[in-house]
């Protein structure tokens, strides 16, 4: 099984390689029924239009700030950088390692 911080990561990565579909599967039952594939795609290449056509890379085990114990799951921040621009998905992973809620771009 995946640790909350590889499982963030591997979302992050599915994302930013346009595997939305294996992104979505990471989802809790309740977050499928909020995010669909469409909608992640959407809040993504919403969040990354200013990047134009620069390589994206995603910051795997990212551990500058504490992952953050919220009411439903750990929270954690997964930075997204592309020629000195920076975004990032943060995701709140619950018990059973799944994904309950998306926050895509910087706080």
């Amino acid at each position: 099984m995946l640790t909350t911080r590889q499982a963030a990561d591997t979302f992050a990565l599915h994302v930013v390689q346009g595997a939305y579909s294996e992104a979505a599967s990471m989802l809790s039952q309740a977050a499928q029924e909020k995010w669909t594939e469409e909608l992640i795609e959407e809040n993504y290449q919403a969040m990354i239009r200013y990047f134009d056509d620069a390589e994206i890379e995603v910051i795997t085990n990212w551990d500058e700030l504490e992952d953050v114990e919220v009411d439903n799951g750990m929270m954690l921040y997964v930075p997204i950088e592309a020629d000195g621009e920076s975004e990032a998905i943060t995701v709140v992973i619950d018990e059973e390692h799944k994904i309950v809620d998306i926050g895509f771009g910087r706080p």
